[in-house]
């Protein structure tokens, strides 16, 4: 068995590879062991901001608060407050 090692960026590109063959049905016209390949791929896929909050959790010993705080802080959003926010300009 061939063991290769992929970095979350590129386990991510993978996933995002195999959405696309599904959305255009064209995953069904390839041999069932690269669905598979695609789907252990798949099941890999490691959310790094959770992984973040969980350590931050285990480090704070359960203080959902302050670790929910540290993320907020954290985060760049760049998506205009219109999007959320109605009649933002009035």
């Amino acid at each position: 068995m061939a063991l290769i090692h992929l970095t979350n960026d590129e386990v991510y590109q993978m996933v995002k590879l195999y959405d696309l063959l599904r959305d255009i049905d064209m995953i069904d016209d390839l041999p069932l062991e690269v669905q598979v390949a695609f789907e252990k791929i798949q099941e890999q896929e490691v959310d790094s901001e959770a992984e973040q909050v969980e350590q931050c959790v285990i480090d704070t010993n359960g203080d959902y608060a302050e670790c929910v705080d540290r993320m907020v802080e954290t985060m760049n959003d760049s998506t205009p407050p219109e999007v959320f926010i109605r009649n933002f300009h009035d």
